[in-house]
């Protein structure tokens, strides 16, 4: 078999494995708010899901993530032709991988928590870690992938989620974080990243 051709069917495979990280992502935190509907979603972070009843399912939503994330930083190392800033922008994408990751190993504290403990401090460095490697990778990898004739017709597509994943984060943990509406902010700019991530790898997916 020509090894274009296998090289080919494995990122569509990982191209796949993005989209189903993505949608179970999506899908599980919509299904966590109907099921705990107490959890306020303007104030309260999605990762205090993992300390409620149905936890487990948040946590598998962080493995998740990275595991797309992983499938992603696979593809985007080896688009052709080759560049560096792929090159790092993958990289960035590892990072948030083991951000991700780390972040279900460490339940986070709850917010109205008057102590800080050694899980929640080891959570939140994680997620600092994922959400500042998106925030170059995204910019980074939307103005380069912009520029390879494979992704003309997405590039809008991603320089402006791009753009918006950067403002959304920015002004969620500067502005919203003082105002008790981070909540909001975060589920915001998630749902951004989500979105990216699918619309990046569907070159990658959709038959020749």
């Amino acid at each position: 078999m020509d090894s274009r051709i296998t090289v080919k069917h494995w990122d569509q495979r990982l191209g796949w494995l993005v989209i189903t990280a993505c949608s179970f992502t999506f899908v599980a935190v919509v299904v966590l708010h109907l099921l705990q509907p107490g959890l306020n979603p303007l104030e309260r972070p999605i990762s205090e899901f993992a300390l409620a009843r149905y936890g487990a399912v948040m946590t598998i939503t962080f493995y998740s993530q990275g595991l797309g994330s992983l499938a992603l930083a696979a593809i985007l190392i080896r688009v052709r032709p080759a560049q560096r800033r792929l090159r790092i922008g993958g990289t960035l994408f590892v990072f948030a991988a083991i951000g991700a990751a780390v972040a279900g190993m460490f339940p986070a504290d709850p917010i109205s928590a008057h102590t800080q403990t050694t899980a929640g401090a080891i959570h939140m460095a994680a997620g600092l870690l994922r959400f500042l490697a998106l925030t170059f990778a995204l910019p980074i990898l939307a103005w380069t992938l912009a520029s390879l004739p494979r992704f003309q017709k997405v590039a809008n597509a991603l320089k402006g989620l791009a753009i918006l994943f950067v403002l959304s984060f920015l002004v969620s943990t500067v502005v919203l974080a003082n105002i008790n509406l981070f909540g909001l902010g975060q589920r915001t700019f998630i749902a951004i990243l989500l979105i990216w991530m699918a619309t990046t790898v569907y070159p990658i997916i959709r038959p020749s």
